[in-house]
């Protein structure tokens, strides 16, 4: 864990600002369906919580983003993809309605 954390910030430090992190998260006590969850920025979020998605204020700064992308090299899902309705989906079809020319595919 520590190698792959002298990584990240190695790759912060040398991409600076084009590496977009999250600003807000929903996080809950536990993962699951029937979870009560609560919105917090990516900061004040505490030991005991799980994130369990994005915010609407990163999904707003992954929007702003994407406007003049011309590539986009997305690692998966933000969220925890297992549950029902995951903010996943709003951001698929964001990248989905830019002009990007690209073998978009789900894997």
């Amino acid at each position: 864990a520590q190698r792959r954390l002298g990584m990240a910030r190695t790759l912060l430090e040398e991409a600076g600002e084009k590496i977009l992190l999250p600003v807000d998260c929903v996080v809950a006590a536990e993962i699951g369906e029937s979870a009560e969850t609560r919105l917090v920025d990516r900061i004040a979020v505490g030991k005991e919580d799980r994130i369990g998605d994005i915010g609407p204020g990163s999904l707003a700064l992954f929007e702003s983003a994407l406007a003049g992308a011309r590539t986009v090299v997305w690692n998966g899902p933000l969220g925890v993809f297992e549950i029902e309705e995951p903010e996943i989906e709003p951001l698929v079809r964001l990248i989905e309605s830019t002009d990007l020319k690209t073998d978009f595919a789900r894997i």
